[in-house]
């Protein structure tokens, strides 16, 4: 059965053409939710959108590199506030959003 608990997901919006000391932001996102063993992270390519420029990202041309992308991490809320505190200098211009949610564990550990 699972077992629910009250945590946060942080959703990051950035271009995939993003660096951060020419890696790819997010990577070093995933990376450092690891490294701080976070609950999940995940990064999704988006289909349209835009985050911190006024222009709109579209995946009409396979080949772009500015497709739109959310990265998204769970975990208890303070992990998260610590986490972007960590992330924050490598963040350019943009828009993150922090929302409450009923995370649920599934598996032996739960």
């Amino acid at each position: 059965m699972a077992s629910a608990s009250e945590a946060a997901r942080l959703r990051i919006y950035i271009d995939a053409n993003d660096v951060y000391q020419g890696r790819p932001l997010a990577d070093v996102l995933i990376e450092k939710a690891r490294d701080m063993q976070l609950a999940g992270a995940v990064a999704m390519q988006g289909v349209l959108g835009y985050a911190h420029a006024p222009v709109v990202h579209s995946i009409e041309l396979i080949l772009s590199r500015d497709r739109p992308l959310v990265v998204e991490l769970v975990d208890r809320r303070e992990t998260i506030d610590a986490y972007l505190a960590a992330v924050e200098p490598a963040l350019p211009a943009g828009l993150a959003t922090v929302e409450p949610v009923t995370a649920l564990r599934f598996g032996p550990a739960s």
